[in-house]
């Protein structure tokens, strides 16, 4: 068939017009994630924000009861897995410090490398990690499913907050029993790595005066840790509730309100921890 030149400017007037719409399909997406990315992000960092404002307030109005029941339930209930997962990795992280120091023959300096890396950072970071989790999927889910359920509008028709009357005492327990999470594994931590130092040459008088000489007599390390795990706390306690009350779509958006909640806690707890560390420790030396 021949192709004349009526029909070479009709065929490259087609291409150019197909190329016009597919520019114009990426411009509107570019836009997209231009503008409404950063204009979503500071909207959900509003809606956090307001969250942990009306649960602050809602403290006082919620009994001591629920408070003590959430306390055991977000709290206590996750102390085994949480002693258990610093224990483990503690002991991992002894026994390669260990081989490590042999040949420079300074392995009785394996328990204050132990107690400074647990104390800081090992100890705060899995316990959030594991508090994140259990509890924070728990929550999300718990509030999401009373959201489909209706169960949230039934609260706001009877003229109650739910953030002040279901979020306050999930937040509260979270970011304190979270430091207590973190101490008790801390310890278990420590004295995992002592099992693990002593089996390979250190014996635990020398694995306890490391450990002395290692950590700040004012206590500012174990602080630091503490300070670490009222934030992670905080962080899941909050993520957790946001994420479950404006749980959308039913059952399955229920999953994606658990999914997202531990996603968003896991990322900004490793951004904290970056944060405090820099902050806590004089920034980076460049």
């Amino acid at each position: 068939m021949a192709t004349g030149p009526t029909g070479i400017k009709r065929t490259i007037t087609e291409v150019a017009d197909e190329t016009t719409l597919v520019l114009e399909g990426v411009g509107r997406v570019s836009r997209k994630v231009v503008i409404s990315g950063p204009l979503s992000v500071v909207r959900y960092v509003g809606d956090v924000f307001l969250v942990l404002v009306e649960a602050l307030i809602g403290i006082r109005d919620t009994d001591l009861i629920t408070h003590i029941r959430q306390w055991f339930v977000l709290g206590v209930q996750t102390l085994p897995i949480a002693g258990t997962t610093v224990g483990l990795s503690s002991a991992v992280f002894a026994y390669y410090t260990v081989m490590s120091l042999k040949n420079y023959g300074a392995s009785g300096l394996v328990g204050g490398i132990v107690a400074i890396t647990v104390v800081r950072e090992t100890g705060p970071l899995i316990a959030g990690i594991m508090l994140t989790a259990r509890a924070g999927s728990s929550i999300a889910a718990e509030l999401g499913a009373m959201r489909a359920s209706e169960q949230i509008d039934a609260l706001r028709v009877m003229g109650l907050s739910p953030v002040r009357y279901l979020a306050s005492s999930r937040i509260l327990a979270c970011t304190l029993m979270l430091p207590v999470l973190t101490m008790l594994s801390d310890l278990i931590g420590v004295a995992a790595g002592g099992l693990v130092a002593s089996t390979n040459g250190v014996s635990i008088q020398q694995y306890i005066t490391s450990i002395r000489n290692a950590l700040h007599h004012s206590g500012s390390d174990i602080f630091e840790g503490m300070y670490k795990a009222m934030v992670f706390g905080c962080i899941v306690g909050v993520i957790g509730c946001n994420e479950g009350l404006n749980s959308t779509g039913g059952a399955a958006g229920v999953g994606a309100s658990t999914i997202r909640a531990v996603v968003l806690s896991l990322a900004l707890i490793f951004l904290a921890d970056l944060v405090i560390t820099f902050t806590t420790n004089g920034g980076l030396a460049l």
